[in-house]
C-alpha cells in the first residue's frame, strides 16, 4: 500500500505494530517521529525518510506531544485526499506532505534483518556521495513516486515496488555505514567483497 498526504498542523498519526515493513518519506515540511523504541523521538525533515519494521509501533505528528488518531480511522480521508492534486505551496508550520506506505517482505528476509534496529532514518547526507549527491537521488525517487501515485499506468506497481526496494537498500546502507552496525553477524558479511 502506497499514499501521499497534506498533513495540517496540529495533527498526529499513529501506526500499530503489524507484520509489515512502514515507510515514512516527508516529501514538504517536517515532522515527528514518536516511538517505543529508538530513536524515540525524532525530527523528521523534507528529503528524509524512516523505515520501520514490523511489529514496531511509531507515530507521526506535527509536533514531538501532538495528539494522534489511528491510521485506521483516518483512512477514508487519506484516500479521499489521494484523488486530488496536493497544493502545499503555503504550508503552516509543523504541516507536511508525507509519502507513506507498507511492504511485505519474505519470512527469510524479515528473520535476516532481526539484528538491525527497529526504526532507521534516512537523510540525504546518509544516502549520497559528493556535495548534494543524497539530495539528488532522494528527489529522483520522490519524483519517480509521486509520478506513480499520480498518474498510474502500465507497470505501474512493478515500478512502485522497484523504488520502495531501493528505499529498503539506502536504509541498509545507512546501518552499514553506522560504528555499530557490526553488532550483527550477517553485517560482517556483507562488508566482505
Amino acid at each position: 500500500a502506497l499514499g501521499r498526504t497534506l498533513q495540517k498542523a496540529p495533527w498526529g498519526i499513529a501506526f500499530p505494530a503489524v507484520p509489515l515493513v512502514y515507510f515514512d518519506f516527508v516529501l514538504k515540511g517536517e515532522c515527528w517521529l514518536r516511538a517505543p523504541v529508538p530513536p524515540f523521538r525524532q525530527r523528521v525533515r523534507a528529503g528524509e525518510f524512516l523505515l520501520v519494521l514490523d511489529n514496531t509501533p511509531h507515530e507521526l505528528g506535527s509536533t514531538p506531544d501532538s495528539a494522534t488518531q489511528p491510521i485506521a480511522r483516518i483512512m477514508p480521508k487519506l484516500r479521499e485526499q489521494q484523488r486530488r492534486p496536493i497544493r502545499a505551496a503555503r504550508m503552516p508550520k509543523g504541516s507536511a506532505v508525507v509519502l507513506y506506505g507498507t511492504y511485505q517482505l519474505q519470512a527469510t528476509l524479515l528473520s535476516a534483518l532481526r539484528g538491525l534496529p527497529r526504526i532507521i532514518h534516512v537523510g540525504a547526507g546518509d544516502i549520497g556521495a559528493g556535495e548534494g549527491g543524497g539530495q539528488v537521488q532522494i528527489k529522483a525517487l520522490t519524483d519517480a513516486l509521486t509520478q506513480e501515485i499520480d498518474r498510474p499506468g502500465a507497470g505501474s506497481q512493478a515500478v512502485i515496488d522497484r523504488l520502495i526496494d531501493l528505499l529498503l537498500v539506502y536504509a541498509l546502507r545507512t546501518c552499514l555505514k553506522r560504528p555499530d552496525a557490526g553488532s550483527a553477524a550477517w553485517v560482517a558479511a556483507l562488508r566482505d567483497p
